[in-house]
């Protein structure tokens, strides 16, 4: 691969990260709530999708065990999550979402998706479609390189 083209592309993922700033940022003075980025929902989300150890957990976050535990323990708290024994494995625990994790999930995407919209209304029409197929072009490239659709 051409190093200056490679480069490129690695700046201007980067400068991906932005945007999310940016559309968590526009209507904060409107009541829109920034989107979900705090290790306890993403631990939901990751849970969402299977079941998983502590020390997965803590890979996934880049976070040590000890504080993926305080995490852990504040779902449960919360009643989002519960630990479940290793039915081959006595000694691993697994951790496990809530019906009422799912649901805190679900509401919390939608909240996501409206803020998003809000923010998508201050642009033009031109400008939309012009970001609709940009992403979608995005997204179709990066599930080349073994990107998950569901995110």
């Amino acid at each position: 691969m051409d190093e200056k083209k490679a480069e490129k592309i690695v700046d201007n993922l980067t400068l991906m990260v932005r945007v999310f700033q940016l559309m968590k940022n526009v209507h904060s003075n409107a009541g829109v709530r920034p989107l979900p980025l705090d290790p306890y929902q993403w631990t939901l989300i990751f849970l969402s999708r299977e079941n998983m150890t502590m020390s997965a957990l803590g890979s996934r976050l880049c976070r040590s065990k000890p504080n993926m535990t305080v995490i852990i323990n504040k779902l449960i708290k919360d009643g989002l999550a519960e630990r479940l024994g290793d039915v081959t494995d006595g000694r691993v625990v697994i951790v496990t979402i809530t019906d009422k994790g799912r649901d805190f999930i679900k509401a919390k995407k939608l909240e996501m998706k409206e803020s998003l919209k809000k923010n998508l209304g201050l642009l033009q029409d031109e400008d939309l479609s012009s970001l609709c197929s940009a992403l979608e072009e995005v997204n179709r490239i990066i599930l080349k390189v073994g990107g998950n659709p569901d995110g």
